[in-house]
């Protein structure tokens, strides 16, 4: 491949990448590309963008709101009931939510973290039985909020994702995520864990373009 007379991609060249910034089908298409001309792709531990902005902002803690009834027309309880119902017909443990905006509708919540856009940074695994795992900032959600979260679901800080689905994964778990949705990074702890990937759509994706009267 190349660029104005300049070669960019030779045999044996390795190519890194954040498999944090990529997901499972982003990698799967940048290694058919790079594989045409014998280069291969290899995820950094460190990105070296991330290591040279020493003067990053620190990640939003946008206040998080609950979406009445009244505005959603649904339960947050019902919603996940119905994941969790499409989880078990297909056989899968638990669901990986990697879209903030699926975690949103699945919860009824609400967030300030980006500019018109009212769905708080956050993830979810929502298992076929027991309560779901939100990992979403505690400063986020004021007594209310946590309170209402609760009864939902087990509230943890972000930095908890991978060790919550390491524990998950193990003992050969069937975990769906959505290629086009989750990172590479998480698709690879699953593997390492031992855990069985099940490829398919965000199960919250339809759900949420479907809508309803309120």
């Amino acid at each position: 491949i190349k660029d104005d007379g300049i070669e960019l991609l030779i045999q044996g060249a390795r190519i890194g990448f954040d498999s944090w910034l990529h997901t499972i089908s982003d990698v799967e298409e940048l290694t058919k590309a790079v594989t045409k001309v014998g280069a291969n792709l290899v995820p950094v531990d460190r990105n070296p963008i991330d290591q040279l902005w020493t003067d990053r902002p620190a990640p939003p803690l946008g206040a998080v709101e609950i979406q009445p009834a009244a505005l959603s027309g649904e339960l947050a309880r019902d919603k996940l009931a119905r994941l969790a119902a499409r989880l078990a017909e297909e056989g899968v443990a638990h669901t990986v939510l990697t879209d903030p905006s699926s975690v949103a509708w699945a919860f009824n919540i609400r967030g300030s973290d980006v500019p018109h856009t009212p769905h708080p940074l956050a993830r979810a695994i929502v298992p076929a039985t027991g309560k779901p795992l939100l990992f979403l900032d505690k400063r986020k959600t004021k007594i209310e909020a946590e309170a209402y979260l609760a009864q939902l679901c087990l509230q943890q800080p972000p930095s908890e994702l991978e060790a919550a689905l390491a524990r998950q994964a193990a003992g050969g778990a069937r975990i769906l995520v959505d290629p086009d949705l989750t990172p590479f990074a998480l698709a690879e702890l699953i593997r390492a864990k031992g855990g069985e990937i099940v490829e398919g759509n965000d199960p919250a994706k339809i759900p949420r373009a479907c809508k309803n009267l309120a």
